[in-house]
């Protein structure tokens, strides 16, 4: 039969574009082990419920097995004709065995079996996604340790603000990161609901056994409500929030480092082999790498919201609308793959740098750490603030006319006044828990270390 499972309820055969228009074989490509595995947890449960008979369940189990070590071998082609991979499925499964396959969408739509294969692929593509964060993070540490005496400024607003260490900005990516993780560890558990068995969205007469099939899935539990399990997509909402959080993330780094390693900052320079060049003015190298970081970000962010607007207006239970989402999955889920691959390879090919004559000179960067000197010895902070900024005011720029400025209000040693502003100073002078100081910025990476290594414990425990 050439044709959609439905077509004797119809007088005319459905026309070719329409078919063409509704059908979804390619995105289902990527869910063919899910639907396949989904099918045998769902046959092993009829058999249990003497549903269908065991000379059908083998049957049924080696024609499937059969089907999935052709899909491993890349020779298993889904016909649009069929509309989905779930009548491809099943059609195959009619060539290899014959009519008993037709007992195998017993007790079940499709409308829950796609929720649930959503939420497997969901669960694997959660612990992958994982896997390459925390990756990526053992790039950053690994980077930290290399420049861990490396001084450079700090920025607010785009203006140089304060001195900090290398290691001290690496460490805020290293947490952005690790607030992702955090997340989609929790997310592991939102997606193991197993809502095979809600059948069309009423549940079913027939006497099966939901939790069975929920335990050969590894999900942790039933969905309470049929209605409500053929419908819910908020996990894939979740999840593609999740993925472009991470872009934005990857966005701010490769941002900062379009930034860093321009001519007029020259803090990063990236290597030949993450830059390209220009087609007629040979002395350019172009961090395009960044830029379509970047640019990824803003496509990411438009795939949540489109997710979001598909489901914003359909009423209660399936709804065609829905597989739509199903392709902003996919793509969202291959963008972050390929994002954080590209970042691994773009920070292993980054030289952080001082500028030149700039760590060991005073600078107008250290004086809040001029302020804190002041603070030590007595002074109100709101008064010597006022005090340095009339002095930074009237100096229009000139260091040495700054110092002196300062000597002349509060009688301190010019010489002190010059070594506090001097950026390795700076660093020197910070105590507080967090900050960039040597010793907040160590006890920081000792303990983010034991937190990547945990990562990959915590996950493998999701697994047991």
């Amino acid at each position: 039969m050439k044709a959609p499972v439905w077509h004797k309820r119809l007088k005319k055969r459905i026309n070719p574009e329409v078919l063409k228009f509704t059908e979804s074989t390619g995105e289902d490509k990527y869910l063919v082990y899910y639907d396949i595995i989904s099918s045998l947890a769902h046959i092993g449960m009829l058999k249990k419920q003497r549903l269908i008979s065991t000379k059908d369940y083998r049957k049924i189990k080696k024609g499937l097995n059969r089907i999935l070590t052709a899909h491993k071998k890349g020779r298993l082609r889904l016909s649009p004709l069929y509309e989905d991979v779930h009548m491809n499925i099943e059609q195959e499964l009619r060539k290899n065995i014959g009519d008993v396959a037709d007992k195998l969408h017993t007790a079940r739509s499709r409308n829950d079996l796609i929720a649930t294969e959503l939420r497997l692929y969901c669960r694997d593509w959660i612990k992958n996604i994982i896997k390459k964060l925390t990756c990526l993070q053992m790039v950053i540490l690994s980077k930290a340790e290399k420049y861990k005496n490396v001084i450079i400024p700090g920025y607010t607003h785009l203006q140089r603000a304060q001195p900090m260490l290398v290691p001290f900005y690496l460490i805020s990516f290293i947490l952005k990161f690790q607030r992702d993780i955090d997340q989609l560890l929790s997310e592991l558990n939102w997606v193991s609901v197993s809502p095979l068995g809600s059948c069309a969205f009423t549940g079913t007469g027939l006497n099966i056994d939901r939790k069975y099939t929920a335990q050969k899935l590894g999900f942790k539990y039933v969905s309470l409500n049929a209605l409500d399990a053929v419908s819910d997509r908020d996990f894939m909402i979740d999840f593609l929030y999740y993925l472009t959080r991470i872009m934005v993330h990857i966005s701010t780094l490769a941002e900062d480092l379009i930034i860093f390693s321009t001519n007029e900052f020259r803090l990063v320079e990236l290597d030949d082999s993450i830059t390209t060049g220009s087609s007629i003015m040979p002395h350019k190298r172009n961090p395009d790498v960044c830029e379509l970081l970047r640019a990824k970000c803003g496509k990411g962010i438009g795939n949540l919201v489109s997710a979001i607007t598909i489901l914003k207006g359909l009423p209660s239970s399936y709804n065609r609308d829905l597989q739509e989402m199903k392709s902003i999955l996919l793509k969202q889920v291959e963008e972050v793959e390929m994002c954080l691959k590209i970042t691994e390879i773009l920070l292993n090919g980054c030289t952080f740098k001082t500028p030149d004559n700039w760590v060991n000179e005073p600078d107008f960067t250290g004086t809040v750490d001029l302020i804190d000197f002041f603070v030590n010895r007595g002074y109100p902070f709101r008064k010597i603030y006022e005090i340095i900024g009339e002095c930074v005011r009237d100096s229009n720029g000139d260091m040495e006319g700054f110092i002196k400025m300062v000597n002349k209000k509060t009688r301190v040693n010019v010489e002190t006044i010059r070594k506090i502003l001097i950026p390795a100073s700076a660093i020197e002078n910070k105590r507080s828990d967090g900050s960039t100081g040597r010793e907040a910025v160590e006890k920081a990476l000792e303990k983010l270390k034991k937190t990547v290594k945990n990562n990959l414990v915590k996950l493998n425990k999701t697994n047991s």
